[in-house]
């Protein structure tokens, strides 16, 4: 297997210290799995798909009877509405700027979120 020819820019190395690659986007996922608060909700919640009719754009919420979890990804270039399944408490987690309009959030090209809803 060839090594790829960006290798020498494009590495742990490179990310590690960077708080807005995708390293540290990881390492914060993870640190907000482990958080206590929303601890139960992630490994114990129920699991519930939100049907979306857009192509490449994931929604589901995690449940248990004190908090509600929504997350939402988008697997395109282009930006994507995604109605909320109720008013935000907290973004827990992004990647880009959440903009929300008219009980939605616009996702940017490629862009993830993890919320607490009410």
């Amino acid at each position: 297997m060839v090594v790829n020819p960006n290798c020498k820019t494009i590495n742990v190395k490179a990310q590690i210290n960077r708080d807005d690659s995708l390293f540290s986007f990881y390492q914060k996922l993870i640190a907000l799995r482990k958080n206590q608060e929303y601890k139960e909700v992630f490994v114990y919640g129920t699991f519930e798909s939100c049907a979306l009719p857009e192509k490449n754009l994931m929604a589901y919420l995690r449940k248990t009877k004190t908090k509600k979890l929504f997350i939402a990804a988008n697997y395109q270039n282009e930006t994507q509405a995604v109605v909320l399944p109720g008013r935000i408490k907290h973004i827990l987690l992004a990647n880009d700027k959440v903009e929300e309009q008219d009980g939605k959030i616009v996702l940017s090209g490629y862009q993830a979120v993890v919320m607490e809803v009410e």
